[in-house]
């Protein structure tokens, strides 16, 4: 008797369970997504080796239950990278493989290692590669080796604002595709400047001083690293150097920097008066400014000041320094010619300190050379001028002096004239 309860029990319980599964289908029978089936069939690939300048031609029918998106077909270097490569946006259940074929030349390839690659995007946007196979041009060398000749990398420790040549010959038995280095601070890795180039050789010329100026680094300790990749997908790190840049301080012998052959203003200057400025700044670091400056002494303060970056060891005063100030300007007063300049180094220097003074203008009618008389030697001064200004020089206040015919005109052989007849006695004024 209560065997036969628990039966019914147990059979209760069964029908019960039996009735929820069928009430979720969705939950215990989910449909699965089945991919659309995509092949191809019938096709061509090259394979081991061809020679140079042979054709190759490509066939075969790829079909998908469902239209297809995409169909790229390419030839690869062996890391990857494409030599050519074509995409085919389609919207069809078939492909056939001829309509590329006369765009991917086989005839053309260098010698080398290459594969040939046929994939489809399907219409789930999935990428399925039907045809890999790999072949070789010619005879080219199967090993890898990248090496370095002629190198030229920071040392261990570098002084701060030092430039230093990065540069090194990359030779490769299988060409060349991309050289890469880097400076990155070694406490936090931070990168601070990053030189990438794509070659297509078996020897290449890295040069890294248009891009890694390491005059430019503050002090600390940094690595620096060189990377080369051959078509292959062989890639090696050809050095991984640590270095150090350190801040020195300079005495006055470690850095030196001269002046000779000046002329500067001193004593007393004519009001309206030009001065020609002369002199060589020589040092043994490249300078990184000089700095000329007029300054009025009763409040020192600077009327004229201009900053010049020679980054050289050599600067002269003409033309940059003498064209930029203009004494002629400059009102009556005194004041102190000024020069100084620092190196890459940090050093600095005074250069030249003048006094002078800018008196009151001395016009007088007539005195052309402006030395207080009124003679011949101002007529042939006053037509040199005229004959030809730009090689006979004439101050300004010299010009004002020779104007005593038809005042307001310039300079003219009216106005030489008119002195001639005066220094002669022929006329007793130039007013």
């Amino acid at each position: 008797m209560n065997k036969n309860k628990t039966l019914s029990h147990l059979a209760s319980i069964l029908i019960v369970l039996s009735m929820l599964f069928c009430n979720v289908p969705f939950m215990a029978r989910a449909e699965e997504v089945k991919e659309p089936d995509v092949k191809i069939t019938d096709y061509t690939k090259p394979e081991g080796e061809l020679d140079v300048g042979q054709y190759f031609v490509i066939q075969g029918k790829i079909t998908s239950e469902e239209p297809m998106k995409k169909i790229v077909t390419g030839i690869y270097y062996r890391n990857g990278v494409a030599n050519q490569e074509i995409v085919s946006e389609i919207n069809d259940t078939e492909f056939d493989m001829k309509t590329v074929d006369e765009s991917l030349v086989f005839g053309i390839l260098p010698e080398g290692l290459y594969c040939y690659q046929v994939g489809v995007t399907d219409s789930h946007n999935n990428y399925i590669r039907l045809v890999y196979s790999e072949f070789q041009v010619g005879k080219p060398d199967t090993e890898s080796e990248i090496r370095t000749e002629n190198t030229s990398f920071p040392s261990e420790t570098m002084e701060y604002g030092r430039s230093f040549k990065i540069n090194c010959d990359i030779i490769s038995v299988q060409p060349l595709y991309k050289v890469c280095a880097y400076i990155y601070n070694s406490d936090d890795s931070e990168i601070w400047k990053t030189a990438k180039y794509f070659v297509n050789d078996k020897k290449y010329t890295f040069s890294g001083d248009d891009v890694f100026d390491v005059a430019e680094l503050d002090a600390g300790s940094y690595t620096y690293k060189l990377i080369a990749e051959d078509y292959s997908g062989y890639n090696v790190t050809l050095t991984r150097t640590q270095f150090e840049v350190k801040k020195t301080t300079y005495s006055d012998t470690d850095s030196e920097i001269k002046v000779s052959g000046v002329e500067v203003p001193s004593g007393v200057l004519q009001h309206g008066t030009f001065f020609n400025l002369r002199g060589n700044i020589t040092s043994k670091h490249k300078l990184k400014v000089v700095t000329a400056k007029i300054v009025q002494r009763k409040d020192n303060t600077a009327v004229q000041e201009r900053n010049f970056a020679p980054n050289s060891t050599e600067f002269n005063f003409y033309p940059d320094i003498d064209y930029s100030m203009i004494f002629e300007s400059l009102s009556t007063g005194e004041y102190t010619f000024i020069i100084d300049a620092e190196d890459e180094k940090g050093y600095s220097a005074n250069l030249v300190k003048s006094d002078f003074k800018i008196g009151d203008s001395n016009i007088k009618a007539g005195d052309v050379n402006i030395d207080g008389k009124i003679d011949i030697a101002d007529v042939v001064a006053m037509s040199g001028y005229v004959a030809d200004p730009e090689n006979n020089f004439l101050q300004p206040v010299g010009i004002a002096n020779g104007d005593v015919h038809n005042k307001g005109d310039g300079l003219t052989t009216g106005d030489v004239l008119k002195i001639q007849q005066y220094i002669s006695s022929i006329i007793e004024s130039l007013d």
